[in-house]
């Protein structure tokens, strides 16, 4: 087996763990999604996870993203209320649109240092994080990236005033109510 095909275990509720063999190089798009999974492990066999891959899971808590892959893809994990931390792989440089929204008890964030951009509402609705690093390599942050993260206060760039200057913030980034 080297694909985990689109949907292959969507809306199973039987699975609980799922640990995916080497052999495997790709998860498709709604591959666990709506499952309830609470904990998955991921080789670093696997280069690409579809978007949805894991939408829903909302009792999962431990996932380890595999380090090969370079782009977490639109709402990947979102609405997996039970997830309280992440780590972004290193080879990762972008973050797609809601990717991690809804992630209510996320408190944890991770960034790398290659990193270049933060798609629209990522972290949306993530109500737990209270505070974030974002690394210097950031190009480009989209819209409401954090808004409905009411308890973010704190947000540190590893960079100067003036590479923040240089990021390409969209739509109101400035003004964000989630500041």
């Amino acid at each position: 087996v080297t694909k985990i095909r689109d949907k292959a275990f969507y809306s199973c509720f039987d699975i609980l763990s799922a640990v995916i063999p080497n052999s495997v190089t790709e998860i498709g798009e709604f591959a666990f999604s709506c499952s309830n999974l609470s904990a998955v492990i991921i080789p670093d066999s696997v280069t690409v996870i579809g978007r949805n891959a894991f939408s829903g899971c909302s009792r999962l808590k431990e996932i380890s993203l595999p380090k090969q892959i370079t782009v977490i893809e639109e709402d990947l994990l979102c609405q997996c209320e039970g997830l309280t931390e992440i780590i972004i792989p290193e080879n990762v440089k972008s973050i797609k649109g809601s990717a991690f929204s809804e992630c209510i008890s996320l408190t944890s964030v991770s960034f790398p240092d290659g990193l270049r951009s933060i798609e629209n509402y990522a972290f949306s609705g993530c109500e737990s994080l209270e505070k974030i690093t974002l690394p210097k390599s950031l190009k480009a942050i989209g819209d409401g990236v954090f808004a409905g993260c009411d308890k973010l206060s704190v947000i540190y760039y590893e960079g100067t005033k003036q590479e923040w200057e240089a990021i390409e913030k969209h739509y109101n980034w400035d003004n964000d109510s989630s500041f």
